[in-house]
């Protein structure tokens, strides 16, 4: 029997082992898998239908498939020298780089392509040229969140390649993008497991018997390096990879990096220091206080922020601030400082981003009363924009939790009488600038009558 291995490489995580027949959401920054799914003439892999030999056509079951998102479909032949020329339900793209085959051997693997699929399928047939001995499917999932816009990037592949220690096809992507790889390995020898190896990449499906489905994730902003697969001994192979990328979903927006901090007792600021990732042209900031008082906002590099956010209606103030075209360096320092004599309880989070349309990328902001001692649900109030920056200031001593979407990425929690406030950061990216006003999910407050949550909009 013939065996197949195959490595996804997707961003922007390394994430831990998925076993044969994921199906579920693991999300990074951009990309996520939904679902890997594989059937062949064997009768092995996730299970499928209609893989009889010899045959033009093999059939995989798969979990609904969501709206909009992107396909990848694999076909792999012995017997045939062929490609993949549909994968049933969908309107795909041959990706002809991709292609391989090999005369000796009398094989091929044959890739296509989905970049919006029609949603609720829940079998996928892929259809090759000629008839087959042994036939494969595979078919991969993926979504991208924020609002991603996603197209054909590179592809590559060799038809015979003698190794024990195997590489994919290495794939020059655009630089700057993210991109998904996916890179195939076909072994003429049926083997033990392949150990898999490279920055980023983590074995995800693997099955010792008739064929295998390695994923791994990593963000890929600037090349396509190949997975290596530990072959038990060396022997003729196939590979094949393929990217597709992010072309600037949210207008480009895009998340780069964010810290936060608390004090343990009144004091007269509260700085967080970390490192800057890319080049950033907006820093959000957020922060929550004890004293209504003045609330000076800065960092290491000088820069002067604007204060669209000062919700000072409950014990614990709210305040968001950004800074449009910043300057930066590799590590700063951020500060909020106190005007109270005597100092004061705070906490400070930040998040800095690129893609926005800085100088004028600001477009509102709003705020409310929250966090009443018993907890509870509360919004900001509505703000249209592309990047909604959404935080709650309180004495919460559980994390805060929103909906809508919005991801958090920043929370000090309380931790007891006169010594801090809690702070909890979320974002959203969208595709187009679309009215959002998030629910927080806030637990019973430990020290506090009342407090605010708030959102700022940027495009």
């Amino acid at each position: 029997m013939k065996r197949l291995i195959a490595a996804l490489l997707i961003a922007p995580l390394a994430w831990p082992q998925i076993p044969l027949g994921y199906s579920g959401v693991v999300t990074g920054t951009t990309w996520s898998v939904t679902q890997v799914k594989w059937f062949d003439t064997s009768g092995h892999g996730t299970g499928g239908s209609a893989c009889t030999q010899p045959t033009t056509v093999c059939t995989v079951n798969v979990t609904a498939i969501g709206s909009s998102n992107t396909l990848v479909a694999f076909a792999v032949a012995f017997g045939a020298q062929t490609t993949l020329v549909s994968i049933s339900g969908q309107t795909s793209t041959d990706c002809t780089a991709c292609d391989v085959t090999n005369s000796g051997a009398n094989a091929s693997i044959g890739v296509r392509y989905v970049l919006s699929a029609t949603p609720g399928q829940t079998t996928v047939t892929c259809t090759v040229g000629a008839s087959a001995s042994f036939l494969g499917c595979g078919v991969y999932e993926l979504h991208c969140v924020g609002g991603c816009s996603n197209t054909y990037d590179v592809g590559g592949g060799n038809g015979s390649v003698t190794c024990s220690s195997c590489s994919g096809p290495s794939l020059t992507t655009t630089v700057g993008a993210n991109d998904v790889v996916i890179n195939i390995l076909n072994p003429f020898i049926s083997a033990p497991n392949a150990g898999v190896s490279g920055t980023g990449w983590v074995t995800g499906l693997d099955d010792n018997c008739c064929s295998a489905i390695a994923a791994a994730s990593h963000v890929n902003a600037s090349n396509g390096s190949p997975v290596t697969w530990t072959m038990p001994s060396a022997q003729e192979v196939m590979v094949s990879g393929i990217a597709l990328k992010d072309t600037g979903g949210g207008g480009g927006l895009t998340l780069l990096s964010h810290g936060s901090a608390t004090t343990s007792m009144p004091a007269s600021s509260v700085a967080v220091t970390f490192a800057i990732t890319g080049t950033p042209d907006l820093i959000v900031a957020v922060a929550s206080y004890s004293v209504s008082l003045t609330q000076t906002m800065s960092d290491s590099s000088g820069n002067t922020y604007t204060l669209p956010v000062a919700n000072t209606a409950g014990d614990t103030a709210l305040n968001i601030y950004y800074k449009c075209n910043p300057t930066t360096t590799g590590t700063m320092t951020f500060t909020n400082t106190s005007g109270a004599s005597g100092g004061d309880l705070m906490s400070l989070a930040v998040a800095t981003f690129s893609g926005s349309a800085c100088p004028s990328s600001f477009t509102t902001a709003t705020s409310n009363l929250c966090c009443t001692s018993s907890g509870g649900t509360f919004q900001p109030g509505s703000v249209t924009a592309k990047l909604l920056v959404s935080a709650v200031a309180a004495t919460s001593s559980t994390a805060d939790m929103v909906g809508s979407g919005f991801t958090v990425i920043e929370n000090k929690q309380f931790t007891g009488g006169g010594t801090n406030t809690s702070i909890s950061l979320a974002y959203l990216i969208q595709g187009s600038a679309t009215p959002q006003n998030p629910t927080w999910t806030v637990g019973t407050q430990s020290d506090i009558a009342g407090g605010g949550v708030g959102m700022a909009g940027f495009n």
